[in-house]
């Protein structure tokens, strides 16, 4: 069985993503091997450093899910680009629900633009279709919110954030994260306490474009974060709706 730390430890040494640690996997053989080659080129992320990312996901209650766990999602083992680990908040079945799509929109959305999107959702989760996310303001929200409300208020729905699953951003989504953690799932490909940064949030989009069949785009300018995040889906060769 392949080791935890060395997993952390391999994809937290500076300069190795999700592409060139699949690629010292397949060179070296094993996740052990790699972390020996890389280390006579490179300060490695330590041990102890790794064992204390364990220990402060046991204490929140957070599980990490590896590449190698039966229960990563079948979805995201087809990307090149795969994320090795996976840090959830809530039910990690919901990762591998068979019928999901995944709603999209505008930051700064109309209101019509937001009920628009929460009775998607709603109607969505009550047939059964699980609805993805990112947690952001505007669509976002409204698409979570509708489908949290939905199947008498006890509906699911998947936050994937651009952040540690740790950190609840945007913070005037607190009581919404909250919910979400109880009645769903927040996941994150990034290490615990990672905060907001721009480069974060289209390596984000690739998830939530992976956990679904398809992506729907409410309220998107033409030069919006939405309509690069509706790239991701069409590279994947899923469906777009509008």
């Amino acid at each position: 069985m392949t080791n935890l730390v060395e997993i952390i430890r391999l994809l937290n040494t500076d300069g190795i993503g999700p592409v060139s640690f699949y690629k010292l996997l397949k060179q070296h053989g094993s996740v052990s091997a790699a972390l020996d080659a890389v280390a006579q080129r490179k300060q490695l992320f330590s041990q102890a450093a790794a064992e204390d990312v364990i220990a402060k996901a046991d204490n929140l209650g957070v599980k990490i899910i590896s590449y190698a766990d039966e229960a990563y999602p079948e979805n995201l083992r087809q990307l090149n680009d795969a994320p090795p680990l996976l840090y959830v908040l809530g039910n990690p079945a919901l990762l591998n629900y068979p019928a999901a799509i995944s709603i999209v929109g505008a930051r700064n959305a109309t209101i019509g633009g937001r009920k628009m999107a929460s009775h998607i959702a709603y109607d969505l989760t009550e047939q059964d279709v699980l609805v993805v996310s990112g947690m952001a303001l505007g669509i976002d929200g409204a698409a979570h919110k509708g489908a949290l409300y939905a199947k008498h208020q006890k509906g699911a729905t998947v936050a994937v954030l651009g952040t540690g699953v740790d950190e609840i951003y945007p913070p005037e989504h607190r009581d919404l994260y909250e919910q979400i953690r109880h009645q769903g799932v927040i996941v994150s490909e990034f290490s615990l306490s990672t905060k907001a940064q721009i480069s974060n949030f289209p390596r984000r989009n690739r998830i939530i474009a992976a956990l679904s069949a398809g992506t729907l785009v409410v309220e998107a300018g033409l030069h919006s974060g939405s309509l690069i995040t509706a790239k991701s889906p069409l590279e994947q060769g899923k469906e777009i709706f509008a």
